[in-house]
């Protein structure tokens, strides 16, 4: 009986994140785009950058990399390419080696099931 609620609530809490996802997705991510312009976008992206430091910001710019990549969008790859120093493209998968995988990668294939509570 407590392996079912827990696989219930796995479950439940996967489809909620999915849900929440797909709103951010769908309603934040337009709304920001249409009210922020795309200068102040750049300044606070280089502000997060800054109060990242130099690995982290690292790490996040692997994890914007495969965003843009999952969602498919040429147009989303096309800016990307263009607004990131080539410098910083080439050495995108060195930085999920060494840097992305031994942190994030921990969750890659970790499904609601493998959970245990």
């Amino acid at each position: 009986a407590i392996a079912n609620v827990a696989e219930m609530s796995a479950s439940l809490a996967t489809r909620f994140q999915a849900m929440f996802e797909m709103s951010a997705e769908r309603i934040l991510v337009p709304a920001v785009a249409l009210i922020v312009s795309e200068k102040d976008q750049r300044a606070v992206s280089n502000k997060v950058i800054r109060k990242l430091g130099v690995l982290d910001s690292r790490r996040h710019l692997v994890g914007m990399y495969d965003a843009v990549l999952d969602e498919g969008s040429t147009k989303e790859r096309e800016l990307f390419e263009s607004e990131m120093p080539s410098l910083a493209q080439a050495m995108i998968p060195r930085w999920r080696r060494k840097l992305y995988e031994p942190t994030a990668g921990m969750l890659d294939g970790l499904s609601a099931r493998k959970i245990r509570v």
